[in-house]
């Protein structure tokens, strides 16, 4: 999959593709049906399929006090779309002058002239250009591409499954809930850092991310599985998202402490699956009462994993 940061940069051979559009965080099932619809078009069709997403994502240009609420890391996102079959990714720069542009500079500048769509889908929600002048009808009244509506995905029979959504139940460790919107366990995915090493020192070794911004989830500690990026096999564990009150640690980071084996991952990165949560994090008077709850915490992550097998 060949990835590029604007419209611009599209090579001939790449027009005419099958294109969907949309902010995709998290790539949830909704999500999915979009681009599984693409895919199946651009086969059809013998061209490519291709994704017309925004980075960074519009809420951080409007609503900068919000802070990173992603779902997923530019990096995750990438990995999936190549994993569905999408053969070009462009992630379009959104500035002010992006924003600024109507709906019709949009569909003209971009969708007609850039890309040369053979067909465009998006969610029938989609709404695009200043002020959200544009929609679906507007899209299908364009006679210079095909364009297919998706409608969303209703979960549990009663609300949309959606990033908003995703978002607050993941605040909230709830994982068991992200499963099914998802379609997959809530992942980070981080590079392994050297820390103060002081969990080797007490018999429970771990091994450090530092968040990969993107929504922290509620602090505390979870039964996880994790993996070395590349691995097929994943590892049952326990991790700590938190500050570390014991120790009087002020960034937040995620500890991983693999369950009954041990393996070198320092400078490699490793996608953690957070499956439950199990408790509150929490300061500990002392060395002797925190080995104490983490052995807890790792006989309630084994029981938990061993449920999930």
């Amino acid at each position: 999959m060949r990835v590029i940061r604007d419209v611009a940069d599209v090579r001939p051979h790449e027009q005419n593709a099958v294109l969907g559009i949309g902010n995709f965080d998290g790539v949830h099932r909704g999500h999915q049906l979009i681009i599984h619809e693409v895919v199946r078009l651009a086969k059809e069709h013998r061209t490519k399929a291709a994704i017309l997403t925004f980075e960074p994502p519009p809420s951080q240009l409007f609503k900068p006090e919000i802070g990173s609420q992603r779902i997923m890391s530019v990096r995750q996102k990438m990995e999936m779309f190549a994993q569905m079959g999408i053969d070009l990714m462009i992630a379009q720069r959104f500035n002010r002058a992006f924003s600024d542009l109507t709906a019709h500079e949009f569909m003209e500048s971009y969708l007609v002239q850039g890309l040369r769509a053979k067909a465009v889908i998006t969610g029938s929600e989609f709404c695009f250009g200043t002020k959200r002048g544009g929609d679906a009808a507007m899209l299908k009244a364009c006679s210079a591409f095909d364009y297919y509506p998706i409608a969303p995905l209703v979960y549990d029979a009663t609300s949309k499954v959606s990033s908003s959504q995703i978002r607050e139940a993941i605040k909230a460790g709830d994982m068991e809930k992200i499963v099914p919107l998802l379609g997959r366990p809530y992942r980070w995915s981080a590079r392994v850092t050297h820390g103060d090493k002081r969990g080797r020192t007490i018999g429970f070794p771990t091994a450090n991310l530092v968040s990969p911004r993107i929504l922290l989830p509620r602090f505390g500690v979870y039964a996880v599985r994790a993996r070395a990026q590349g691995a097929d096999e994943w590892m049952g564990a326990v991790a700590n998202v938190g500050v570390r009150p014991t120790f009087g640690v002020n960034a937040p980071l995620m500890e991983v402490h693999l369950l009954n084996r041990e393996m070198d991952v320092y400078g490699k990165r490793l996608e953690v699956e957070l499956i439950k949560y199990l408790r509150d994090e929490q300061r500990f008077d002392g060395i002797d009462a925190l080995k104490v709850q983490l052995k807890r915490d790792c006989q309630l992550a084994q029981e938990v994993l061993n449920l999930c097998a």
